[in-house]
């Protein structure tokens, strides 16, 4: 069984920093040069700002998340699942959760995913978010799924923007 909990002590925010510095996020190190922030200082901002979720199954630890509320919007500033566990439904049940745990408090989530991840792509779109912009600087794409209907952009143009970047 999976459970998805706030990451409340010092060890607990540690795992996580540590499942983060694990994974191969291709963007992170370039990111982190080129706004001048060491690897210290990233976990500083990790434990400082926002909130840190674990997802757990049977109490081991198996990924997690980074998320801030801001305004009426949830940032995904990053979502995790350990590499040998991957394709097996944990992301997408991490979101399913994050999105039950904010629904009528946001009316969007956003997030930034790196280009040379498809297969995380290919989970954002499965789950509902459309490409929002592509940043060339950084070699991420920020995505948004809106929580709210009426508010949704018009997804076959979205798609359409989304396969030319690529």
């Amino acid at each position: 069984m999976l459970t998805l909990e706030m990451a409340k002590t010092e060890c607990q925010l540690n795992q996580l920093l540590e499942l983060v510095y694990s994974q191969d996020m291709p963007g992170l190190r370039p990111t982190l040069d080129l706004i001048q922030i060491t690897w210290d200082q990233f976990g500083k901002v990790f434990r400082g700002r926002g909130m840190a979720f674990r997802a757990l199954k049977e109490g081991v630890l198996v990924g997690g998340c980074w998320v801030e509320l801001c305004g009426d919007e949830l940032r995904i500033h990053g979502l995790m699942v350990k590499a040998p566990l991957r394709s097996q439904g944990i992301g997408t049940w991490i979101l399913y959760t994050l999105q039950k745990i904010f629904e009528g408090r946001v009316q969007m989530i956003e997030l930034a995913v790196h280009r040379s991840k498809p297969a995380a792509i290919a989970l954002y779109e499965k789950f509902g978010f459309e490409l929002v912009d592509a940043m060339a600087e950084t070699g991420f794409y920020h995505m948004r799924k809106w929580l709210q209907p009426t508010y949704q952009p018009d997804a076959a143009r979205d798609a359409s923007t989304l396969r030319q970047l690529r």
